[in-house]
């Protein structure tokens, strides 16, 4: 059976590089950032901006990129890598997500 892992990128911080063409290949330019900005964003522990590596059988596998509101989470970016689609990592991925944040969960697609 596949295992599917979600841990916050502060000790994953090496992956990044990974991310990042994931981040630009998967979203038009119109709904990202300036890598700067994320990289900016993720330093800052009071902006709320948080991401969280999803790994599958111990490699890496995508992303989910979020906001903590009061209320909610606000997911901004999620993304899988092109040769682990199809294959439940996402669904798996934002079942246990959602589990972890223990409140509402918004994800605009």
């Amino acid at each position: 059976m596949s295992e599917v892992k979600l841990y916050n990128i502060g000790k994953w911080q090496h992956l990044l590089r990974e991310i990042k063409p994931l981040y630009f290949n998967s979203f038009p330019i119109e709904e990202r950032r300036e890598w700067t900005g994320v990289e900016c964003l993720l330093q800052t522990e009071m902006s709320g901006y948080n991401m969280k590596v999803i790994m599958h059988n111990n490699q890496f596998a995508g992303f989910i990129s979020w906001w903590k509101f009061d209320y909610f989470c606000y997911v901004e970016h999620f993304a899988i890598n092109h040769n682990m689609r199809g294959k439940g990592i996402g669904a798996q991925a934002l079942m246990q997500f959602i589990n972890e944040v223990k409140s509402a969960v918004v994800l605009e697609v």
